[in-house]
């Protein structure tokens, strides 16, 4: 009797093993499937792109994830999708590399289907570090980059690709950075290299091309200075003997240019290097200082009795200084 009933106690224990509750119960292999180089899928979605800072060399952006890979060992035919902690199973450990502030907000889960297809979701928000450079502002365009990498495996055990998630990769069309303008957009599987040591991880990355709206720092910034420039061209049409008339008028030009540069101050790019806009101000700031000078030159050729000479410099003055306006505005805000 107590071999019989040893003998069903063996049959029951091997039936309840064969049983998909019982293969549940089994730990799942945390170890990346070994043999083969494991392929995920991955998309990538700008939902918001908030801030582009220039000065700290950073944006804010609002990103979504999705990796997708199969491991036949997750396989259960006939169950139905199942919803594990991803430290459960062997997942890719991501990591941003040009992250500064920036918080995952949903749960670490993945969904496994019967096939052993597994699928992993992310939604990230915060800052991303970004080299900028604004030389050519306020007409600068860049390339803004989130780049991932996987620093636990090689090149030869994890691959990453987009094409059958591409549909869900890109950039949103209106996102809220107002003052630029987003262009294009790509994705790029290259494996990345660390600048610690000499050889590449799989990484993937999305990137994004921005062009700064300028239209209104020209009508805010550039339009009114260059008016304030040919208001300091008006004392060429004096008559030169009206020399407190001349003085008047270049001097209030004079500071006027100066105040205005001190008030639209944090409208420009606070940067350690010259900008654009910083060449076509300081130029014209120099153009209406050789105004004043100008003045006092006719005004001392008047006093010496050289009416003749004065008035021929103000014609001159007439064709050179817009010639001269011209020049700066072609070199600085063209070239």
């Amino acid at each position: 009797m107590t071999v019989l009933r040893a003998w069903l106690g063996g049959l029951v224990a091997f039936v309840l093993t064969m049983l998909p509750g019982r293969a549940l119960a089994e730990p799942y292999p945390t170890s990346r499937p070994h043999g083969t180089t494991t392929q995920i899928e991955f998309a990538l979605a700008l939902l918001d792109i908030s801030n582009i800072d220039t000065a700290s060399q950073s944006f804010t952006a609002d990103l979504g994830m999705v990796l997708r890979w199969h491991d036949p060992r997750l396989a259960l035919p006939g169950s139905e999708l199942r919803t594990l902690d991803r430290t459960q199973i062997w997942s890719p450990e991501v990591s941003i590399v040009n992250q500064r502030d920036v918080t995952s907000h949903l749960p670490e889960l993945v969904d496994v289907s019967a096939d052993g297809t597994v699928v992993y979701r992310q939604r990230f928000t915060g800052t991303f570090s970004n080299r900028i450079n604004v030389a050519d502002f306020p007409f600068d365009e860049h390339d803004f980059r989130v780049q991932f990498m996987l620093p636990a495996h090689g090149t030869g055990d994890v691959r990453f690709v987009n094409g059958a998630l591409r549909d869900r990769t890109g950039v949103e069309q209106n996102p809220l950075v107002v003052d630029w303008d987003v262009r294009s957009w790509r994705v790029d599987n290259t494996p990345y290299v660390t600048k610690l040591t000499s050889y590449a991880r799989p990484g993937f990355a999305i990137e994004f091309h921005a062009v700064r709206r300028s239209g209104f720092f020209v009508m805010k910034l550039l339009f009114p200075l260059a008016l304030v420039v040919f208001m300091s061209w008006a004392v060429f049409w004096l008559d030169p003997e009206r020399l407190d008339a001349q003085v008047g008028m270049a001097a209030t030009a004079v500071l006027t240019v100066i105040t205005y540069r001190f008030a639209f101050d944090s409208l420009l790019p606070r940067v350690s290097y010259l900008t654009r806009v910083d060449y076509f101000i300081s130029g014209s700031t120099a153009l209406v200082f050789l105004s004043l000078l100008q003045v006092v030159v006719t005004g001392a050729l008047m006093t010496g009795n050289r009416a003749a000479h004065a008035r021929r410099l103000d014609v001159w003055s007439r064709i050179g200084f817009p010639v001269m306006f011209v020049v700066l505005s072609w070199w600085s805000l063209v070239a």
